[in-house]
C-alpha cells in the first residue's frame, strides 16, 4: 500500500513549446587570416633568452630542483618552436547562426561579448565564450575589416570597449614593459 496521497493522472497538454524558428543559415563574412598573432624573433633575442634560462637553470641545479628544470625547459622549448614556425592560414567566418573558427562552429548561444586588440603587428578580434576551454577566441583580422565586423557581431552579442585584464595579465605587461629582451 502507497504511502501519501495518491498522484492525479496528468493529461499531456495538447500543447508542446515549439523552438523558435532558427534564423536561415547566411554567411556574413568570410576571410582567411593567421592562426595566431607572430612576430619573427631575431637570433639575439634567443640568445639573450637562452642564456637567462641556463643562468636560472645553473641556480636551479644547485638547489637541487630538477623537476622545476625540466619544466622550465619544456616551456622555453614550446615557447622557441611557437616563434619560429610561422601559423597557418585558417578560415573565420561570421553567420546568423555563430562564429566558425578554423572549421570549429560556435553558436551565438555559447558566445558572451567580443571587443578588439591588438597583438604585434596584427589587429585581433577576441570573442569571450561562456566555456572554461576555450575561455576567448583570438582572431585575427585586417584593421580595414574592423568596422565592418562591429556592425555585424553586435548584433548578436555585446561589445566589450574595455576588456577586463586579469592580475595575471597586468603582471605580464609590467614585466615585458620593464624588461625588453628584443
Amino acid at each position: 500500500m502507497p504511502f501519501g496521497k495518491p498522484k492525479k493522472e496528468e493529461k499531456p497538454s495538447q500543447e508542446t513549446p515549439q523552438p523558435a524558428p532558427q534564423e536561415p543559415l547566411k554567411i556574413l563574412l568570410e576571410w582567411k587570416a593567421p592562426s595566431r598573432a607572430f612576430k619573427e624573433r631575431d637570433r639575439q633575442y634567443f640568445t639573450t633568452i637562452f642564456i637567462i634560462i641556463f643562468v636560472l637553470s645553473l641556480i636551479l641545479i644547485f638547489i637541487r630542483e630538477f623537476l622545476l628544470i625540466g619544466v622550465i625547459l619544456s616551456l622555453t622549448f614550446v615557447y622557441y618552436v611557437l616563434s619560429t614556425v610561422p601559423p597557418d592560414e585558417v578560415d573565420h567566418k561570421i553567420t546568423t547562426r555563430g562564429v566558425v573558427y578554423a572549421g570549429v562552429n560556435y553558436p551565438w548561444e555559447v558566445l558572451l561579448s567580443f571587443f578588439f586588440s591588438k597583438k604585434y603587428d596584427s589587429c585581433v578580434l577576441n570573442v569571450n565564450t561562456k566555456a572554461k576551454f576555450p575561455g576567448r577566441l583570438f582572431l585575427i583580422i585586417k584593421e580595414k575589416d574592423k568596422e565592418e565586423l562591429s556592425k555585424a557581431i553586435s548584433k548578436y552579442i555585446l561589445e566589450e570597449e574595455t576588456p577586463q585584464i586579469s592580475f595575471l595579465e597586468k603582471l605580464q605587461n609590467k614585466a615585458s614593459q620593464k624588461v625588453s629582451l628584443d
